[in-house]
């Protein structure tokens, strides 16, 4: 059984991951909508969360060693939740601007 560091590098990975999608989803829906306003400005705040995201994977599940702490996971679930509660395109952008800075000090 793992300890409980090894699943919050795990929690917090997965948290950071459902957030990115979150956000690819949103874009998604600005696409499709043809609301090339929200679209262009989600687009580079995806493409940075998924690039950061992929940056954690590295640190937090393939490089041995525990990383995560109880606050890191606690940070990464108030994130999530701001860019779930997300009410529009600033809201969206805001919380991948705070996903890549947290994911930043992890990486």
């Amino acid at each position: 059984m793992a300890d409980s560091a090894t699943d919050n590098d795990e929690v917090v990975y997965a948290k950071a991951k459902d957030a990115a999608y979150t956000l690819d989803m949103e874009y998604r829906k600005a696409v499709q909508a043809e609301d090339w306003d929200t679209a262009n400005a989600l687009k580079p705040s995806v493409n940075e969360a998924y690039a950061k995201v992929s940056d954690a994977r590295t640190a937090l599940i393939i490089t041995p060693g525990i990383q995560a702490s109880d606050a890191d996971v606690q940070k990464m679930e108030e994130i999530e939740a701001e860019i779930n509660a997300a009410a529009n395109t600033q809201q969206l952008v805001g919380g991948a601007v705070k996903l890549v800075q947290f994911l930043t000090t992890l990486t």
